[in-house]
């Protein structure tokens, strides 16, 4: 995403669940994802894809339109993530290209709704600005969950894990310089100490290495996107998190990069 237009999604939440039909927000979805099967898969989601590119409108959006109709391509990604991950390889091929398609047309209705001014990441002091998914603010759109539009502060649990995506010209390139395009273009890694406090620990290219940092530096770092993913299995994220924090304590410096000094 140009760095011109890094207000357009500053807030992206999706916790992956284990939801039923039922329970998801209705969203008119069509009857295929119902008869999809290993057999079938991949034709299936090729012509839904193909439906998706022929309906689109390329148009502008009113801000209401543009926030209905997103919201609405989330929930798309979480059925179709929840219905068909894990089917065979080349299902999960095609479901990639499908959500990084969603992801443009969402990024596209942002845009053309003027959801927010567009203005330049040089005029933005990202220290001084709301904190993201922690501080509600009218500079932000509500994130999106499984269950809907929300604006309440986030509660990140042990082992979560962040994906996001800058808006430097050296974040597009780590989004797009390999055949596999996506939208991100750094990892964070969240842990939480012996009081409960909330931190990460990530690696940035200028800093050396990786290291522990504040949840408030990492949620304000010009962030364009941010996507939460929380394991399934309590346990494991926290024993995760304990290595990780357990490493980091028994070095005196930053873990390097391999090329690192």
């Amino acid at each position: 995403m140009n760095s011109k237009y890094c207000k357009i999604l500053s807030s992206l939440l999706i916790i992956i669940s284990q939801l039923s039909f039922a329970e998801i927000l209705p969203i008119n979805y069509p009857n295929f994802l119902e008869k999809i099967d290993q057999r079938n898969c991949q034709d299936s989601i090729l012509n839904y894809k193909k439906s998706l590119v022929e309906n689109f409108e390329q148009r502008f959006y009113t801000k209401e339109e543009a926030r209905l109709k997103i919201a609405e391509s989330v929930q798309r990604r979480i059925i179709l993530r929840n219905k068909l991950i894990g089917i065979n390889y080349e299902c999960n091929e095609e479901l990639r290209k499908i959500f990084i398609l969603l992801r443009d047309q969402e990024d596209y209705m942002a845009l053309y709704s003027s959801l927010h001014d567009q203005v330049s990441k040089e005029d933005i002091a990202f220290s001084k600005q709301p904190t993201p998914l922690k501080e509600a603010s009218i500079k932000y759109e509500k994130y999106v969950t499984s269950e809907g539009p929300q604006n309440n502060p986030i509660q990140f649990e042990d082992g979560d894990l962040l994906i996001t995506r800058g808006v430097s010209w050296f974040s597009s390139i780590i989004a797009n310089s390999s055949s596999n395009r996506n939208h991100f273009s750094h990892g964070v890694f969240i842990t939480k100490d012996t009081n409960n406090k909330e931190g990460t620990v990530e690696s940035y290219l200028t800093s050396g290495g990786v290291d522990r940092y504040s949840i408030k530096d990492a949620l304000k770092n010009e962030n364009a996107r941010i996507q939460v993913y929380r394991v399934r299995i309590p346990g494991l994220a926290k024993l995760a998190s304990e290595y990780v924090q357990t490493h980091l304590a028994n070095k005196d410096h930053k873990v390097g990069y391999d090329y690192s000094c």
